[in-house]
């Protein structure tokens, strides 16, 4: 193997079965991923494993040595990706070593940083998304995900059963014995629905009369693919905020807009108006009030400058 900044270049040589091939358990790693459902996870890995192969030039297991991982980060450092970049694409990589059987209590540490609050979406971005959006079928997605804040997974097997218009409540549970799918911590919750949100899938369910139990299926089953009609849907409209890695690389695909946003954005919208922390957290189906916490951001300076405005002084 021949290695120039920092970067190795692979030479190709015929695969030895007796050994455990790097590519072939990524491929496995990835697959398992995306049978859990863990769509968004599965990319990231991709991404993240993908970089390590190459920077490395390792082919299998027997290979790899913990210094291995401080070359790939410090290649990432020198292609200028942040601190907190490294240490994502860090645990990335050391959960595909763990998973190929690796004792990961030798690897080193990933860099420090400082650790930022949650994003969330500006209401500019949401009018700019929304207004983009042409689709009924896609404009209901977004607004599912971001009013009632469910997760992907959980939007993916949503059924229309899960309605109960009369109560205006959706509810969330798992659906082991249909769709091989568990709700995360368990924690089966019912959400409120606002009377709009509640009407536009009530209008929907009567278009999609006798489809298909689920809310947005895809080919017969669940639309494993959100995150990338989110991606093209941007792209195409012109929102990408063309400064980060997505954005210069290939694909295009800004990582500013990604689907877990929404749900930050709504746990954060709750709590500024002022709906109590322990009923945020059940909403949110949090197992623990710490996560709920992290949402707790400072206001956006317009609605700081707002309550100053509104103070009195003396």
């Amino acid at each position: 193997m021949v290695v120039a900044a920092g970067k190795a270049e692979l030479k190709i040589e015929p695969i030895d079965p007796q050994r455990k091939f790097l590519v072939a358990l990524l491929k496995q790693f990835l697959a398992d991923a995306v049978d859990r459902g863990s769509l968004e996870a599965a990319e990231v890995y991709e991404l993240a494993c993908d970089e390590f192969l190459e920077v490395t030039g390792r082919q299998y297991v027997d290979q790899l040595r913990p210094e291995d991982l401080v070359t790939f980060q410090r290649a990432l450092t020198e292609r200028g990706m942040s601190a907190r970049t490294v240490s994502n694409r860090h645990s990335n990589v050391k959960a595909f070593l763990r998973y190929c059987g690796c004792d990961t209590k030798e690897l080193p540490k990933p860099p420090k940083y400082d650790k930022t609050m949650p994003e969330i979406y500006t209401d500019k971005e949401l009018n700019a998304l929304f207004t983009a959006v042409t689709s009924p079928r896609e404009n209901l997605l977004f607004r599912l995900l971001l009013q009632p804040g469910v997760r992907e997974q959980e939007a993916m097997f949503l059924e229309w059963d899960d309605i109960d218009p009369d109560r205006k409540i959706l509810r969330l549970q798992s659906k082991v014995k249909r769709w091989g799918f568990r709700l995360k911590d368990f924690e089966e919750r019912e959400l409120p629905l606002y009377d709009d949100l509640l009407k536009r899938l009530m209008d929907c369910k009567k278009d999609h009369e006798g489809r298909s139990s689920l809310i947005f299926p895809k080919n017969g089953g669940p639309d494993g693919h959100m995150l990338r009609t989110l991606k093209r849907i941007v792209k195409t409209a012109g929102l990408n905020c063309d400064n980060c890695d997505g954005c210069q690389g290939k694909s295009r695909e800004c990582k500013s807009w990604y689907l877990h946003k929404f749900r930050a954005t709504y746990c954060t919208k709750l709590l500024r108006s002022r709906v109590d922390i322990r009923t945020v957290q059940a909403m949110m189906g949090h197992s623990d009030l710490e996560s709920t916490m992290r949402y707790l951001r400072p206001a956006e300076s317009e609605h700081t400058q707002a309550q100053i405005n509104a103070m009195k002084w003396w």
